[in-house]
């Protein structure tokens, strides 16, 4: 700040200027504060949307809110400009990675009249319904089954009834394209079948709520039933 000496002694004059003089320097640090305190942390005002020396008044009629609303109506524009928000970026929406569920559907199949034998069932329904892998063991299939005897599958149109009667039309052949199960003491089986599906799928089988049967494929005997359920 440039300072002002009067020559003459210091006449009321010259204090008067001296004062305004003050006055005017203050009023230029001012607002050069002002400014830079606008620019990092002030409110964000766009052009022409300048709020009148009435909505910005404080309820105290103080004049800091009249000052910063002169301080906005007299900065350069250039100023203005960097007080304009700029747009928020918008992310771009990254494929997420498709994670192909399982869905299963199992339980045991008992044997009939006393015949000790369980079957443990598991379908698993491939990704877009492509089909379903039936996983298949069973034990307790004791030697009075010879290896001419074949063990079949089957799934039938109703559910599992107690003694595996009024099960409806036989809707898949497991044993189809397949080698026939033999009878023995643990037997195990998996393989995919492109027909069915565990939910409803134009061209394919629904399987669940239906039954699955195992039954001795040369007197066509159910040796056990269970109902296929999700």
């Amino acid at each position: 700040m440039k300072l002002y000496v009067p020559s003459d002694g210091g006449s009321g004059d010259d204090l008067r200027s001296l004062d305004k003089a003050i006055e005017v320097e203050d009023n230029r640090i001012s607002r050069q504060h002002f400014s830079a305190k606008l620019r990092s942390s002030g409110p964000r005002i766009s052009p022409g949307d300048e709020p009148d020396e009435a909505q910005c008044k404080l309820e105290d009629s103080s004049t800091e809110s009249s000052f910063a609303v002169f301080q906005y109506k007299t900065m350069p524009m250039r100023l203005r400009v960097l007080s304009i928000p700029l747009p928020a970026q918008q992310h771009r929406n990254k494929p997420k990675p498709q994670t192909q569920a399982k869905t299963l559907a199992g339980g045991i199949i008992t044997g009939l009249n006393g015949l000790k034998i369980e079957g443990h069932f598991k379908f698993v329904q491939l990704s877009n319904n492509a089909g379903v892998s039936i996983d298949l063991a069973v034990e307790g299939l004791d030697q009075k089954f010879k290896a001419k005897d074949d063990i079949n599958y089957h799934i039938h149109e109703k559910p599992a009834t107690k003694d595996c009667s009024g099960l409806g039309a036989k809707l898949v052949d497991l044993s189809k394209d397949h080698k026939p199960l033999k009878g023995v003491k643990i037997n195990k089986r998996s393989f995919v079948d492109h027909t069915l599906s565990l939910f409803p799928a134009k061209g394919k089988t629904n399987i669940v709520g239906r039954s699955i049967t195992i039954h001795d494929g040369t007197t066509i005997k159910y040796l056990g039933c269970a109902t296929i359920l999700v």
